[in-house]
């Protein structure tokens, strides 16, 4: 017999298990993985999501990139005298909205980030169910040096 979850079990295994995923982007994954069968609702089988996950390049291509950029930004915040982790300090919280990260990304990086530059790095960062963006997880995964590393 198949194994499955249904879309509220995959959200509260998504929660419970402390996925950096917004639930916004939980539920996207949710229904584009999901099967529908004829008077039933949508289910995610553990089979097809497995294939799924393996099937992802290791690591993926924009990932490289993303890293990149984020260190560039350091770079230039420390050259201009306050690091990228004090500029997210002053935000006052771990994790902040989306938006400021793409703002204060975007106010420091050589060239302010496009559209699809934001939509391909919004989805390799760490978030919370909220969709706030862990910064401290962020600059950890991109190698920038911060006062807790």
């Amino acid at each position: 017999m198949e194994q499955a979850v249904s879309q509220e079990g995959f959200m509260s295994a998504v929660e419970h298990h402390g996925f950096p995923l917004s639930r916004s982007e939980a539920d996207m994954l949710f229904n584009r993985l999901a099967r529908r069968k004829l008077n039933q609702p949508p289910s995610l089988s553990f089979e097809d999501f497995q294939a799924c996950m393996m099937s992802l390049p290791n690591p993926l291509p924009q990932a490289q990139w993303g890293r990149d950029l984020i260190k560039s930004v350091d770079k230039i915040t420390r050259s201009q005298g306050t690091p990228l982790e004090n500029l997210f300090k002053q935000l006052g919280a771990e994790s902040v909205a989306a938006l400021d990260v793409q703002a204060v990304l975007s106010r420091y990086s050589p060239q302010p980030l496009s559209t699809a530059q934001w939509s391909n790095l919004l989805p390799l960062l760490d978030k919370k169910p909220d969709g706030s963006v862990l910064w401290p997880t962020m600059l950890r995964w991109a190698g920038v040096e911060t006062s807790s590393t």
